[in-house]
């Protein structure tokens, strides 16, 4: 949108600018609601702990 505005100086608003706007705002939405109800939409937290237990897991092996 800099780019847009300021370099090209573009002053006609486009329908990428609504889609930027709203994305930018339900994503700040989200992150306040997650840090409320502690919720993990994406399940990063269950990908997490099968990664490290897979590489826990492989080093015990090469260890014994």
């Amino acid at each position: 949108m800099y780019y847009d505005l300021y370099i090209l100086e573009n002053i006609d608003e486009w329908w990428l600018w609504s889609v930027y706007s709203i994305g930018v705002n339900v994503i700040d939405l989200l992150m306040i609601a997650v840090l409320f109800i502690n919720k993990d939409f994406l399940g990063l937290i269950e990908l997490k702990r099968f990664i490290f237990n897979r590489s826990v897991l492989q080093q015990n092996q090469i260890d014994h």
